[in-house]
């Protein structure tokens, strides 16, 4: 899909950044030779700054030309119509990229602290918790470096939490300049957060001391950084001894704790919303670490985390893994479509339950309780007490499945960089047959990839839910898991009193009553049977109604499960960012 007049829309674009003017100059006679360059500098970075703003309005103006040009021609088609409408809702735009250009232009300025929210227990309406947030040092060695391997002179740190970015702050440890100016530079930060679940701190180390830095070129004074998954704050917290008991983590509303954590280099952080392996980045290993920052976190809940749990989610940052491509690049669906295939063939995958069902069959006391319990359940059990049964088994077969799921990932742990092991030997490619150029008309076109991008939005989606069940099941994270088998037990329990009832129901011979009842209402007149099918219409009405308020309850915590991109982030993390915790 291509677009005529590209120089006129960057034009339009960048006059669209608004108004650039040189800062006012004194006479020479009042300036000084370093005034006149750090005003040259200020002018070289708002200068680059409004190139940048510009650049991304073109990029994002381009792909609502292409939105728009694609709803033009589904107008007129109420199938095209719907698929355009549900394909533009699931599209991320340029979030990430956005993001970045933002929080390059509110490091240059220190962190205001009176711009912060309140401190608790003060709360702000329509928040779900506060998070504190302050480095306390810079570790000396490793040397932090910037990305062309050069020593820091004057590394600083910027937090960043659900789109808002503090300003430039500095390590608690750091000892203040010669002339004192930074004496009064902060070090902490708070933020006020909508959900934890699924939401990141974001941490950017930029050297001051760069002129690349000051002239706007923030990425080449960049010096690392790194995501720090709320849902791991609170887990660490407990591990530490800080929240002791499942109680505490259920109902404390404090957690804090200290991390010690490594840096990582910019090109897994700019473009990106979470870690991401090295099967869907394709990143080598730096030539060298960008070193370590020590920092402590504090997270507030205004409610206690078990109601949360429950709580409507709020939705969450953009997912690149989820998204199924852009309407201005069908290359990007292409790809989409092929990183859901690959995800629905892990989802899918059984070897876990295979093994776990092998290893219990050889171990003596498991091979007796599961012949007790299939001899009970196939030959003396009532049908009603088989839902019971299923989920008070289930947790031998989780124990053993999560087992194997930690020795696997001890075996052959998720890599950030695919140059960590010996890269396999190229496989010999089939021969293809030259392909067939058919000429299709713009309307069956915008239809294939409208189609492709759809399904895989649905792709995503049920993919998502298989690898919440695979994450339950695992027991990666054992409260939430203990939940879900709460009202999975819950579930059954109602299941088993509903067969319990059919059963007595058909034993007392309600079926005959059934189809009496059936057939009187197809041989009576429509006016004598109206009394029943007002009363079948409003049940039908009640029953949906309860369904739509159990899965309202419920959908809350399932969503809160960490699906397959969630769960290699947290991984990931753990495994080339956390160092320590305490």
């Amino acid at each position: 899909m291509s677009f005529d007049n590209t120089d006129q829309k960057l034009r339009e674009a960048y006059a669209a950044a608004g108004p650039y003017d040189l800062p006012a100059v004194a006479s020479p006679d009042d300036l000084s030779l370093g005034d006149i360059a750090r005003q040259a500098i200020s002018s070289v970075r708002g200068l680059r700054h409004r190139i940048a703003n510009a650049s991304l309005a073109f990029r994002e103006g381009h792909e609502k030309r292409a939105r728009d040009f694609v709803g033009g021609i589904a107008k007129e088609d109420e199938g095209l119509r719907g698929k355009a409408e549900e394909v533009a809702a699931s599209s991320p735009g340029d979030s990430c990229d956005r993001w970045w250009y933002r929080a390059c232009q509110d490091a240059h300025q220190p962190h205001n602290s009176d711009e912060d929210p309140p401190a608790p227990p003060a709360k702000v309406s329509g928040f779900r918790g506060c998070l504190e947030a302050e480095i306390l040092s810079i570790a000396p060695e490793p040397a932090l470096v910037r990305e062309d391997g050069t020593k820091a002179v004057d590394p600083f740190v910027q937090f960043s939490l659900e789109g808002r970015n503090s300003g430039a702050l500095r390590a608690a440890d750091r000892e203040p300049g010669a002339e004192g100016k930074d004496v009064k530079q902060p070090s902490s930060v708070r933020f006020v957060l909508r959900e934890v679940s699924g939401v990141d701190l974001r941490v950017n180390v930029f050297d001051h001391g760069s002129t690349s830095f000051k002239m706007g070129f923030e990425h080449q004074a960049f010096c690392g950084g790194l995501f720090v998954p709320l849902a791991m704050i609170i887990q660490r917290a407990r591990e530490a001894g800080l929240v002791s008991s499942v109680g505490d983590r259920l109902f404390s509303k404090t957690f804090e704790v200290t991390l010690s954590m490594a840096l990582l280099p910019l090109d897994l952080l700019r473009s990106r919303c979470k870690l991401e392996p090295a099967s869907v980045t394709g990143a080598l290993r730096p030539l060298r670490g960008h070193g370590n920052i020590l920092l402590r976190a504090r997270l507030t809940m205004y409610t206690a985390p078990l109601w949360t749990y429950f709580a409507e989610p709020v939705q969450m940052p953009p997912n690149l893994a989820q998204c199924p491509g852009k309407v201005g690049d069908p290359l990007s669906v292409l790809k989409a479509a092929a990183a859901s295939a690959t995800r629905a063939g892990n989802a899918v995958n059984l070897n876990h339950w295979l093994m776990a069902i092998g290893e219990l069959r050889s171990e003596n006391m498991p091979a007796v309780l599961l012949s007790v319990w299939w001899t009970y359940g196939t030959i003396w059990a009532p049908v009603h007490v088989w839902p019971l049964l299923l989920v008070l088994i289930l947790p031998l077969f989780t124990w053993k499945v999560g087992a194997i799921a930690s020795r696997a990932s001890r075996e052959e742990p998720l890599r950030m960089y695919r140059d960590e092991v010996a890269p396999e030997p190229p496989k010999e490619a089939p021969p293809t047959k030259p392909p067939v150029t058919v000429q299709k008309a713009v309307k069956e076109a915008v239809n294939v990839q409208l189609t492709v991008m759809q399904l895989v939005d649905n792709a995503s989606l049920a993919v998502g839910h298989v690898e919440r069940l695979a994450n339950v099941l695992s027991l990666s994270d054992r409260l939430t898991s203990a939940l879900c088998g709460l009202v999975a037990l819950a579930v059954a329990c109602g299941l088993s009193v509903v067969l319990r009832v059919l059963q007595l129901l058909v034993e007392a011979g309600f079926l005959r009553y059934a189809a009496w009842l059936g057939g009187c209402c197809l041989l009576l007149p429509d006016e004598w049977c109206e009394p029943l099918v007002k009363v079948r219409a409003a049940a039908l009405r009640e029953g949906a109604k309860a369904a739509r308020r159990l899965l309202s309850l419920l959908s809350p915590l399932w969503l809160r499960v960490p699906d397959g991109p969630e769960a290699a982030h947290l991984a990931l993390f753990d495994r080339y960012v956390l160092i320590a915790a305490s």
